[in-house]
């Protein structure tokens, strides 16, 4: 059976102690596969590390997680205890965070050097995150676990000073089917950009990357190489960070990568100013796209969509952008005629109204499966009804997802929509909508009424406790709908393909 233990909740803990106990007990664990240890911000020193390398040793294990930052373990510690992981000859899957350790070069090299002995190993999860990794770290780093048959790669080296060399020096990381980097606030600039990116484009192998390059010093003309150099790639997903970068104007030079299905980019606060249709129209080639351009200074311009796309992700949080504007943008996602999943936030100012174009709209989406719209600011008075009555004429919609603030809800026009739909799954979210005793009773018999739904989600926030079993009194009096009044945690549309 699988093992886990967890320190974080006991304040008086001593983590040395304990895991010379549990090293103890590990040796007699002959059957042991799956390990799970979580230690975060205590004692734990090279004592502790040894402790527990030792007892590693005895157990077969496959699966070993590590949760361990912000303790003492230091250069040696880690050395230590990777040469006892070294030794599980089974391990196949490691997830080691050590962020907070104080690593340092010497540490990081020693480490990975230790990891390359494990011959079945095929999954490794390193977290370094703020442990004085300079480029001289991320060389050795990088010369351990080039050659290693890894199939997937995560390195997280956020607040370390790589610099623009040690970011160009993981450009030779090229074996990975799976590679995810995470170099937040990295002092990286521009110019290590052609380098990075040559040396992962160039990997035959790879075919889903992530790269998270937050709070650095890339600009228009870096993002510009990175995508000249993925051109011919063969890589078909990617997770783009660029958030709070001098971008400035994301221009991608030449043809777009043929191979990429999937594209999560985000572009957050990066002085962006140009047109957001200028945007789709380069990226909007791909089957799966989410992208983020909140807290840009953006325009709009008339759009006509895409037909490659089949799944649409567009926050554009605090852009300034208006009723006319998202207006324009949804007479554009009406020429998507293949879209599967549609996420639209626009919770920018006074956009939300425009929303209600969607609705006329939907009728020419024939695939649209699931619908998310998020105007949480910016209201949604006259277009919700608008938007609601697009709901029957699509006919394979089964998944909605509205957040609004501001917005007087109708329950006759959303009892119309559901009792004529075929929505199985409905989440609402609403903020200062000045419900009364009459509207939840009114939205309870609008639940009712519809005939396909399984289940509800419903945030109000300012719903006192009475009125929300009262929506939920009276819907499962009428129905046998699941209704949880939480708040709802959304998640990605679809999922990726199992290939990927």
């Amino acid at each position: 059976a699988p093992c886990w233990i967890d320190g974080i909740a006991h304040k008086d803990l001593f983590f040395d102690l304990s895991l010379q106990v549990i090293g103890e007990g590990l040796k007699a664990c002959s059957c042991l596969q799956s390990l799970t240890i979580q230690l975060r911000y205590g004692d734990l020193s090279i004592v502790g590390a040894r402790a527990l390398a030792s007892g590693l040793v005895s157990c077969p294990l496959t699966h070993l997680v590590l949760d361990l930052p912000g303790n003492h373990l230091a250069s040696v510690g880690t050395h230590d205890l990777a040469e006892g992981i070294a030794k599980c000859k089974t391990l196949e899957v490691l997830i080691w965070d050590m962020a907070e350790n104080s690593v340092g070069d010497r540490g990081c090299r020693n480490l990975c050097a230790q990891l390359s002995l494990c011959p079945r190993l095929h999954t490794l999860t390193l977290g370094l995150g703020e442990n004085q990794v300079s480029q001289r770290g991320t060389r050795g780093l990088v010369d351990a676990l080039r050659d290693m048959p890894l199939d997937s790669l995560t390195l997280r080296l956020q607040c370390n000073p790589i610099g623009s060399r040690g970011a160009g020096e993981l450009g030779r990381l090229h074996r990975p089917r799976v590679l995810h980097l995470g170099l937040e606030n990295c002092e990286i600039g521009s110019g290590a950009v052609p380098e990075l990116a040559d040396g992962l484009s160039g990997s035959p192998g790879l075919t889903f990357l992530q790269l998270h390059l937050l709070d650095n010093e890339i600009d228009k003309g870096g993002f510009a190489a990175f995508w000249n150099s993925f051109r011919n790639s063969g890589v078909r997903g990617m997770d783009l960070t660029l958030s709070c970068n001098p971008v400035s104007d994301p221009v991608v030079p030449g043809p777009f990568p043929a191979s990429l299905q999937f594209l999560r980019l985000s572009l957050m606060q990066s002085g962006i100013t140009c047109q957001i249709s200028e945007i789709l129209d380069v990226f909007a080639v791909v089957a799966f796209l989410h992208i983020d351009l909140g807290y840009n200074a953006l325009a709009c311009a008339p759009w006509k969509g895409s037909l490659a796309l089949r799944e649409l992700y567009l926050s554009l949080y605090d852009t300034g952008i208006g009723e006319a504007e998202v207006a324009m943008l949804c007479e554009g996602i009406g020429g998507c005629l293949n879209l599967e999943g549609l996420e639209l936030c626009c919770a920018s100012g006074q956009g939300g109204n425009g929303l209600g174009v969607l609705g006329n709209k939907l009728p020419g989406l024939p695939q649209l499966r699931q619908l998310s719209i998020d105007c949480d600011s910016s209201g949604l008075d006259v277009g919700f009804d608008s938007l609601v009555c697009g709901w029957p004429r699509c006919s394979l919609l089964s998944t909605v997802v509205v957040r609004c603030g501001g917005c007087k809800i109708r329950a006759g026009a959303l009892a119309d929509a559901l009792g004529n739909s075929k929505i199985t799954t409905l989440a609402l979210a609403l903020s200062d909508c000045g419900l009364t005793a009459q509207d939840c009773a009114d939205l309870g018999w609008a639940i009712s009424s519809a005939p396909k739904l399984h289940k509800l989600d419903l945030e109000v926030q300012d719903l006192d406790e009475g009125w929300a079993m009262a929506i939920r009194s009276d819907v499962k009096c009428q129905s046998s709908v699941d209704v949880r009044i939480v708040q709802y945690a959304r998640e990605p549309l679809l999922n990726l393909p199992a290939s990927w």
